[in-house]
């Protein structure tokens, strides 16, 4: 019997540049899937994917934050 796999919805995202020096791509995993996924332009990934991104850039920037607070002290 074959399997039905369930449609996924997807949403279009566009990263920023990379600034000199990083890498003008991400990679990022959901479900055992590696992505990698090209920063300037508008792509198409799982709303999962999207979420995951979103919450990484979040993160980095607390840190961000949290470091330069501790500078600051």
């Amino acid at each position: 019997m074959a399997e039905k796999k369930e449609a996924v919805k997807e949403v279009e995202i566009k990263l920023p540049r990379a600034e000199k020096g990083e890498n003008n791509f991400i990679t990022a995993s959901l479900n055992g899937k590696v992505y990698q996924i090209k920063r300037g332009i508008p792509v198409t990934v799982p709303v999962a994917l999207a979420e995951i991104i979103k919450h990484s850039e979040e993160a980095k920037d607390a840190a961000i934050d949290y470091i330069d607070n501790r500078k600051s002290e």
